[in-house]
Order: C-alpha cells, then structure tokens, then sequence
C-alpha cells in the first residue's frame, strides 16, 4: 500500500497485520505499487520510480522521471521497462534510466495501463475519457496512437486479452468489446476484423447489455468484466453485476459462429433483490436477517427552533439559580458549600519547611 507520507507498507491479508514498512525513498505521495517476482516498484506523484528488494526492506534503484502528477505505472515482465503517466504517457528503461518514448497520452489523469502483444503495446484509459488508446511500444513508436476506441460513455475498466482483444466497462454500465485490435504493428488505415472505424476511432465490434426482465427498459449495470485466463481464452468473459455488497458473476461467450464478437449482445436478467425487503424469491437466511434488522424511520421525531431551544435553555438556568438560592435559605448546603468541605481533609502543611498554611 502506498501511503501519503511516501513511505510503503506491506500487509498480510492472512495476519490481517502489516508486515514490513518500506520507506526512506520517496518524498511525496506513493500513488501506485506493483510487483515483479521479487521485486517491488512504486512510483510517487512527483514521477519518482523505486525498486525495492522487498526481503530486505531497501531501495535498491530511484529513477527521477520528473512527470509532475503521476498517478499510474506498469511494470514489464522483465522489470527492464516501466511505463508511468499523468495526462502524459512516458516509458522508461530501467537500468540506463532513459526515458524510450513519450506520448502526448489524454485530457485527463490515466487511471489504467496494460500491456498488449506481448508487451509491443500499451492501451490506456483516463478518467472522464470515452476514449481508450492503443500506443506502440517498440522501439520505432511514433508518438501518436495506434488505435483510438470509442465508447458511449467515460470508461471505468478495462482488460486486454493476449490476442489483442479488448474489454472496457462504460459508467453507463454497458461492456463495450474490440477483436484483435491492440496490435503494434497493424497500420493506423487498415481495420482489425469486424472493427468499425468512424472520424474519430474505432466502434467496439462488440457490446453487451443488460436488462431487467421485470422492466425491460430498465438496464442492470455491468460493473466489470475481463477476459477468462483459463479454458477458452478470449471466447469466454467474466462480468461483474449487481451491487458491491452482493456481487453477481456470469461467465459468458461474446463470439459467434464465425469467431468475431457479436454486434450486440442483450441479457434479460432479473433484478437484484434487496436484502432488507422479504420476498418470495429470498432464501430463508436472507429472510431472517431481514426480520432482524430494524428499517431507519424519521416517525415521531420533531423539528425544533433554535432560537426557541436558546431561550428555554436560559430560563432553565435561570431555574437552577433560583433553586440553589432556596436550598439555602433552607439551611440545605449549596454546591459552593459543599466544594469547601471537600477541602476539608485537604494537606495543608507546606511541603518545603513542614509549617502550616496560615
């Protein structure tokens, strides 16, 4: 975990405990962590890239690459090439600290990097941005994008496959889906299979939605989804609905016959039930924790002036005057009375010569 004081901690989910603080390195904000085998890299928002030998807590290298607003890295498999971006995109060799390339990136802040054929490109995504960007990452990239991928709305995940293919998540909660598309080498003219290209990129070849069958017009939003890593690759993918209290996972296939991405994909699934209303679809545990939990409700309470609460908090003190006035009058000790024979067993000898207080 990076940290604010820029020092990095490492914690155990099995001992529920942070194990080994790393510090010492950074000055500012670590904003992001990652690691390579042994090896543990972070970047600060200042642009400062350091890998740590995480057996022995040190900083084994620092590269300053002066990105001022850093907030993204990735790291190759070799741990000899790291990519970091703020709105800029840059990549960097690791061990002759040189910077390789630097792209002019997004508008704003770059919330995700992955890499793409094997590590020859990079695809990015920013933030409020409904555009994802395919960059070249061999050594004759140009600085302009490979591909530009247009979506409906600003994307908040994404997932490259090995082949190229790629998945991004919209806000509005539809999965958009491109084949075979974040390739270096494919030419900036030429379309990937099935891809639609218009004036500013390329349409995804596939898009999946979700709606409610009880509303049909009512979506289900898909909060995230990546390609499956195992069993058919790319043909499979995992998405993630519902709610973050009670996630649904579905596995399902976005080729068809011809093995290109369906144009679009609409699943009629039911809503997700709430857990505190009883319904006939809720199973018996769900059913008694919603019996025992109470439902929040304003019935009864009472709406008060605070000039009006002011005013009575005066006359109740005037009230206590009045009462402590007559408790005295009645021989009955006063407050003050009863502090001064508290005092009454009080020490009072002096304690430098042992005479006694006058």
């Amino acid at each position: 975990m990076g940290l604010q004081s820029g020092n990095v901690q490492l914690y155990s989910p099995a001992r529920n405990a942070v194990v080994k603080t790393l510090e010492g390195a950074h000055v500012d904000a670590v904003v992001a962590v990652e690691f390579r085998g042994d090896a543990l890299f972070s970047l600060d928002s200042n642009g400062v890239v350091v890998q740590w030998d995480v057996a022995s807590g040190t900083a084994q290298r620092e590269m300053k690459t002066g990105l001022s607003g850093a907030c993204a890295l990735l790291v190759a498999a070799d741990a000899q090439r790291v990519a970091v971006a703020s709105h800029r995109i840059e990549l960097w060799d690791v061990s002759r600290a040189v910077r390789l390339h630097s792209w002019p990136g997004h508008t704003a802040p770059v919330h995700t990097l992955l890499w793409a054929a094997d590590e020859a490109a990079l695809v990015s995504a920013a933030d409020t941005d409904r555009h994802l960007h395919v960059w070249d990452a061999t050594p004759d990239a140009e600085a302009r994008p490979r591909a530009v991928l247009t979506t409906d709305s600003p994307v908040s995940s994404v997932d490259v496959a090995a082949s190229g293919s790629v998945l991004a998540v919209g806000e509005d909660g539809v999965l958009y889906a491109w084949h075979q598309i974040a390739v270096a080498q494919r030419s900036t003219d030429s379309t990937a299979s099935g891809a639609r290209r218009n004036a500013i990129g390329y349409t995804a070849d596939g898009v999946v939605r979700v709606v409610s069958t009880a509303t049909p017009t009512q979506s289900l939003p898909i909060l995230r989804a990546r390609f499956s890593r195992v069993g058919s690759g790319e043909d499979s993918v995992l998405i993630v609905r519902g709610g973050a209290v009670k996630p649904l996972f579905e596995t399902l296939s976005l080729a068809g016959p011809d093995g290109q991405f369906e144009r679009e994909l609409v699943l009629n699934r039911e809503p997700q039930g709430n857990l505190l209303l009883t319904s006939s679809r809720q199973t018996d545990a769900e059913q008694q924790l919603a019996a025992q939990l109470q439902v929040y409700s304003e019935k009864g309470a009472s709406v008060t002036d605070p000039v009006a609460e002011g005013v009575r908090a005066s006359q109740r003190a005037g009230n206590d005057d009045a009462d402590e006035s007559a408790r005295a009058a009645q021989g009955v000790p006063t407050l003050a009375d009863r502090i001064k024979q508290l005092s009454v067993g009080a020490d009072t000898t002096d304690p430098a010569n042992g005479a006694a207080l006058a």
